[in-house]
C-alpha cells in the first residue's frame, strides 16, 4: 500500500467515530464520542494542532471506529456490555471529517494505545491504520470485520511489530467485537486478583494477529465450560506462540485462587511447552453472567 499524507487521509475517509474511554474498579468501563468540531481552520505544522483538546480522565485511550461496522460497534460500546446480546438501540453523533479539519492528528498523536475497528473490505480502514502505524504510539489494537475466512486472513495479515490484531467474523460482529474490546480494555484499565501490564500486553500480541474465544458461563460450571473451549480450539491452543487469557468474575461472585490456578493451569495443559502464556483476572461490574474468560490466540508469527 502506497504511503498517504495526513491531508489526503483527512480528505479521503468518511464515516467515522471517535470514542474515549476510562475505566475502575468503582464504575467499570465507559466510552465516550469525541467531537471533532473544528472547521475552516488552517492545517498548522505542530505535533499537537491547533485547537485540539485532549478529553480529561482518558488515560491517552482512543477508540477509532471506521465504516458502518465501526459505528455499530461504536454504538454497542456506549450502551455498556452487560450479558451477550443485551446490547440498547441508542444513537450516537457521526463524525465526518473536513479538509481543514485536523484534530485527528491531535488525538492520534495524544494516544498511547488505540483501537481501530472497522472492516476490510473498507478502503478507509487501510487509510486510518497506515495513519496511525505513522505515530510513536505505545500499542495498535486492530479489530478487523472479516466476513469470509477471519482465520485465513490473521494468517496473511502484515501486522507491525506495534499492532495486535484480531479478527472477528461477520457473523454476529458486533457482540463479538465488544467482547473483545471491552476485556483487552479492561485488563489494561480495571485492578483485579491477579493484574498485567501494558509492558506484559505487548509483549504477548504485539506483532501477532489471531482472534478471541469468549466462554460465558455459571459460576459453577466455569472450569468445565472453559475445558470445553479448550478442547474446541485445541489445534490451534496448541500450535499457538502466545496465548492471552482474560477471567472475568461478576463482583458479586467470591472467587478463589484455586478457581483461577485451576483455569490457568486448564490452558498450560492445553499449549506447547514453548508457548507464551500471559493471563489476568479482574472483576466486572454488572457482567451480567457469573462468569466470562476471554482467550485471545495468535495464529500468526510474523510482522513486517
Amino acid at each position: 500500500m502506497t504511503n498517504i499524507s495526513r491531508r489526503k487521509f483527512i480528505k479521503s475517509i468518511g464515516l467515522c467515530t471517535i470514542l474515549t474511554a476510562t475505566g475502575n474498579i468503582h464504575d467499570g468501563l465507559s466510552f465516550v464520542p469525541s467531537h471533532l468540531n473544528i472547521q475552516n481552520e488552517k492545517q498548522r505544522p505542530s505535533s499537537v494542532p491547533n485547537g485540539f483538546t485532549r478529553p480529561e480522565n482518558t488515560d491517552r485511550n482512543l477508540f477509532i471506529c471506521v465504516g458502518n461496522p465501526g459505528f455499530k460497534i461504536s454504538n454497542a460500546l456506549q450502551t455498556g456490555i452487560k450479558a451477550i446480546g443485551t446490547f440498547a438501540d441508542e444513537s450516537i453523533s457521526i463524525q465526518q471529517f473536513s479538509p481543514n479539519n485536523n484534530q485527528i492528528n491531535g488525538f492520534i498523536s495524544e494516544a498511547q494505545i488505540i483501537f481501530l475497528i472497522g472492516s476490510m473490505k473498507d478502503k478507509d480502514f487501510w487509510i486510518a491504520r497506515e495513519l496511525i502505524l505513522s505515530h510513536n504510539i505505545f500499542l495498535l489494537y486492530t479489530i478487523v470485520i472479516e466476513d469470509k475466512n477471519p482465520l485465513l486472513s490473521a494468517h496473511s495479515f502484515p501486522v507491525n511489530e506495534k499492532e495486535g490484531c484480531i479478527f472477528v467474523s461477520g457473523k454476529h460482529y458486533e457482540q463479538q467485537a465488544v467482547l473483545t474490546i471491552h476485556s483487552l480494555f479492561s485488563m489494561l484499565m480495571v485492578p483485579g486478583l491477579v493484574c498485567i501490564d501494558g509492558n506484559d500486553i505487548k509483549s504477548t500480541v504485539g506483532g501477532k494477529s489471531g482472534f478471541m474465544v469468549h466462554t460465558v458461563s455459571s459460576y459453577v460450571d466455569s472450569f468445565s465450560a472453559f475445558k470445553q473451549t479448550i478442547w474446541t480450539y485445541k489445534t490451534l491452543i496448541k500450535s499457538s506462540s502466545s496465548l492471552l487469557l482474560h477471567i472475568m468474575y461478576d463482583e458479586q461472585i467470591d472467587c478463589t485462587m484455586d478457581d483461577l490456578t485451576n483455569i490457568s493451569d486448564k490452558l498450560h495443559y492445553g499449549c506447547s511447552s514453548d508457548t507464551e502464556v500471559l493471563w489476568a483476572c479482574t472483576d466486572a461490574l454488572e457482567l451480567g453472567v457469573d462468569f466470562r474468560a476471554s482467550l485471545f490466540i495468535s495464529v500468526n508469527e510474523d510482522f513486517s
